[in-house]
């Protein structure tokens, strides 16, 4: 196991580790960074990281129920669902070619604590163009946060609608993003123990190479921190398809596909 630890600035550490094979060649398929987010400085010890090689455990999963349709018979596509659920409901989203009347909308459907359908909306105001790729997820005052992928000033922007906790809107479309060059894609989001969330997504050209992860804080009133936040140590070729989760900690987790790192190591 090898480990080196960066100081990128005061108010940042992130730490990442790496493992090799057998035969010595690095796996670099599962980059994990920690991203201090919140308060204070921090040192993980350990990282675990996944390898498309090792199999850590099974178990049997037996389905509970019959499946149904939580939204009803509905026109047109649904594509790229996300579902964010506790004991009290939820809500699902996803991308149609029907709800905003131009291109692809983002859908969204609120859940009781039966999992029935309460209401079905648009959660988009914009709709010029296609807005893609939603992810939705319960904040901790029981309102929720989507994020998705749309038409922005010169490409894709990444945007955010933040419901309270009733159902109602707190915000209307927020850019997260403030660099508006090239496309801006593949959006995730986590709630944080403070009540707002993290989001990262993809962005071209930005960190000086190919495509690189971004990171940026919103609070529940729907204020972003200032401003998004580089997450990728290595630059070259391109950074993708990330994914993130909060720890017990209140940090955040952070884990993307580097296509060309495992070179350069």
């Amino acid at each position: 196991m090898r480990r080196e630890k960066f100081s990128r600035n005061p108010d940042q550490l992130i730490k990442k580790a790496w493992t090799k094979n057998c035969a010595g060649d690095t796996l670099p398929e599962i980059i994990m960074s920690l991203l201090l987010t919140i308060r204070e400085r921090f040192i993980v010890p350990a990282v675990l990281l996944a390898s498309p090689f090792l199999v850590f455990g099974e178990a049997t999963v037996n389905p509970s129920g019959t499946e149904y349709s939580a939204a009803g018979a509905l026109p047109g596509d649904q594509l790229h669902s996300s579902v964010s659920l506790d004991q009290n409901g939820g809500y699902i989203v996803w991308d149609d070619n029907a709800s905003d009347k131009s291109g692809s909308g983002i859908s969204c459907v609120r859940l009781n604590s039966s999992y029935n359908k309460i209401s079905a909306f648009t959660v988009n105001k914009f709709t010029k163009g296609d807005q893609r790729k939603p992810q939705v997820q319960l904040l901790k005052n029981g309102g929720a946060i989507v994020v998705w992928q749309g038409v922005g000033l010169k490409g894709h922007d990444i945007f955010a609608r933040i419901l309270k906790p009733d159902g109602t809107f707190q915000t209307s479309d927020v850019r997260v993003n403030t660099y508006i060059k090239d496309e801006q894609t593949e959006p995730v989001v986590t709630a944080l123990p403070d009540g707002g969330a993290m989001i990262a997504w993809k962005s071209i050209g930005q960190d000086g190479s190919m495509a690189g992860i971004y990171a940026r804080k919103i609070s529940a009133e729907g204020t972003l921190a200032q401003p998004e936040v580089l997450i990728n140590l290595a630059t070259a070729f391109n950074q993708r398809s990330p994914s993130l989760t909060t720890l017990a900690n209140g940090n955040v987790a952070i884990t993307w596909i580097s296509e060309q790192e495992r070179f350069q190591s």
